[in-house]
């Protein structure tokens, strides 16, 4: 978070956030060509420059894109790695300084870091990065101004607001200047207003790129831990949360597990869609004592099971609400296979797992809910009357 030093030289990232108005938007920003992003960067150093006067001395570099806050909070803030670059490509060699802007050809920026990720859905808060170059002791000088002016004087004029709403093609309802340490401050205040404060925790250690390790569990009882460069999650099945883990204390109720065990599986998917969208990498495992494996995106659990009194599917899909399918279960000649979903693409692979066991019985159920043995607290395959 804190500007870079080389040989005398540092660099501090700074943005514009800016609050978009998303019933009038509609769609996602546009991305500016070479020319409007020039223009873009010079309306919005005369602000800047008006703001804080000493930035005159030093380089600025833009490009003409607005992101999500999750692509400018990853490791190694990818997106200003490459605002780097073009700082460094438009050097002259001489000490002026200077404007640096980069747009988009035919629609797509030249560098994959300063293309917007698609995945991300479009959010009420666009952010366009900034960052600025130039002598170590300048910018120091010219951080401490930032980091003190932004909150209480950052706010874009009136005019530079106006022209990124007509030049994006979104609705503007204000813009201000801010640091990277003020987003991520403010990305902190978010997760915990909801609650996900050991969230920000996790990508946070992420994000100092530190070999230190952190460890922690959350309210619902799952543990994380930071630790050699990956988060890494302790994924509790429904037979093992529901005996072992934190489901242990709910009634042997259906309708109470089934409530707790969604509760379980949204925070945890809260937690690992974050991490992904962050790109912070996670490595699931089991608990002790579980009999399975853990794939890239799915993860089983074998399981032995008395004999059934009435016929059962050979294979069942348990699902809960709002959530889809939570797990599959596959009944093996010995025993019950349950498949978990750990990722998106976990269930078209579980699928192909399911299909490779070859199974024999009595084909497919789909129930719309958990089946549950109440008495052994454990996912069971549905009965066929």
């Amino acid at each position: 978070m804190s500007n870079q030093r080389t040989e005398g030289r540092a660099e501090f990232p700074l943005l514009v956030a800016i609050e978009t108005d998303l019933e009038r938007s509609r769609r996602r920003p546009a991305l500016l060509s070479q020319r409007d992003a020039e223009q873009m960067l010079a309306h919005l150093a005369a602000d800047l420059q008006g703001l804080i006067p000493g930035i005159r001395k030093a380089r600025l570099a833009a490009a003409g894109v607005l992101f999500d806050q999750c692509q400018l909070l990853r490791p190694g803030t990818p997106v200003y790695a490459a605002l780097s670059g073009i700082v460094g490509s438009a050097k002259s060699g001489t000490a002026t300084p200077a404007l640096a802007a980069i747009g988009a050809d035919e629609g797509r920026m030249a560098t994959a870091d300063l293309q917007p990720d698609d995945t991300i859905p479009p959010a009420v808060l666009g952010l366009l990065p900034l960052l600025a170059e130039g002598p170590a002791g300048l910018l120091e000088e010219l951080a401490g101004d930032m980091e003190h002016r932004f909150l209480a004087e950052g706010q874009v004029s009136a005019h530079t607001a106006s022209w990124l709403e007509a030049a994006f093609g979104i609705g503007v309802g204000h813009a201000r200047f801010m640091t990277l340490t003020d987003l991520n401050a403010m990305f902190r205040m978010q997760l915990e207003h909801f609650g996900y404060l050991p969230l920000w925790e996790l990508i946070d250690a992420a994000l100092a790129c530190s070999g230190g390790e952190l460890s922690l569990e959350t309210s619902n009882g799952t543990e994380y831990a930071w630790r050699d460069g990956k988060v890494r999650v302790t994924f509790q099945t429904f037979d093992w949360w529901a005996n072992e883990g934190p489901g242990g204390s709910v009634p042997a109720d259906e309708e109470a597990l089934t409530r707790g065990y969604g509760e379980w599986v949204r925070e945890l998917r809260r937690y690992t869609s974050t991490l992904a969208a962050h790109d912070v990498p996670v490595a699931f495992r089991l608990p002790a004592g579980c009999r399975g494996e853990v794939r890239e995106n799915f993860t089983w659990e074998e399981v032995a099971a008395p004999p059934a009194a009435d016929p059962i599917a050979s294979i069942t899909e348990h699902s809960g609400p709002e959530l889809g399918i939570l797990a599959v279960t596959a009944a093996l000649d010995d025993g019950l296979r349950h498949f978990y979903p750990l990722t998106p693409r976990g269930l078209n692979e579980i699928h192909e797992a399911v299909t490779a066991l070859e199974l024999s019985g009595e084909g497919m159920a789909f129930p719309g809910q958990i089946e549950i043995d109440c008495a052994a607290r454990r996912l069971r395959p549905a009965a066929f009357e």
